[in-house]
């Protein structure tokens, strides 16, 4: 999982566009591999992956897979969702406009709060769920209010990049 993982994410990282690749690495997850027996840490790169390089129908299969596995962590309070991962792929799938995103930031939402009022989001994570739920029809106040809130509180920390993404 995790070389499958590492090497979408290098193609993404050198912005390459290889879409027969990036198609067949999709595949080869569905066909070969548990996306609920992958670490969040790979799901979340393959995501963020998808969503630089681009999906085809085995891409958006493999997202529907990992919003499943994503929904069923935040469900059980996986800790493995850290501030890095729910802030990736809630941007991941925002980006994408994949079908499954509006569920998978409902899902997340206690989780991202419950990061937020504990102060586990960076500054740069904060802008990633904030521009997650800017590009979703759907978004809970709660997490607007809490994204709000973080952002007014760490306002002198906000890089000049950031906040022209608020």
């Amino acid at each position: 999982d995790q070389q499958v993982s590492n090497t979408l994410w290098s193609f993404a990282s050198c912005a390459l566009s290889a879409s027969a690749v990036t198609e067949r690495l999709a595949q080869h997850v569905l066909q070969h591999l548990e996306i609920s027996q992958m670490s969040m840490q790979a799901v979340s790169n393959i995501a963020w992956s998808l969503a630089v390089l681009g999906t085809s129908s085995h891409g958006d299969q493999l997202l529907s897979s990992i919003a499943e596995h994503a929904m069923r962590a935040a469900r059980t309070d996986d800790r493995s969702l850290s501030p890095m991962l729910t802030s990736t792929l809630a941007s991941a799938f925002a980006t994408t406009r994949h079908g499954e995103a509006d569920r998978l930031l409902a899902a997340l939402t206690p989780t991202v709060t419950a990061q937020l009022a504990r102060g586990g989001l960076s500054t740069q994570q904060i802008v990633h769920v904030a521009h997650a739920a800017a590009l979703l029809r759907s978004v809970d106040d709660t997490l607007l209010s809490a994204l709000a809130s973080s952002a007014r509180t760490r306002l002198g920390e906000l890089q000049t990049s950031e906040l022209r993404s608020l």
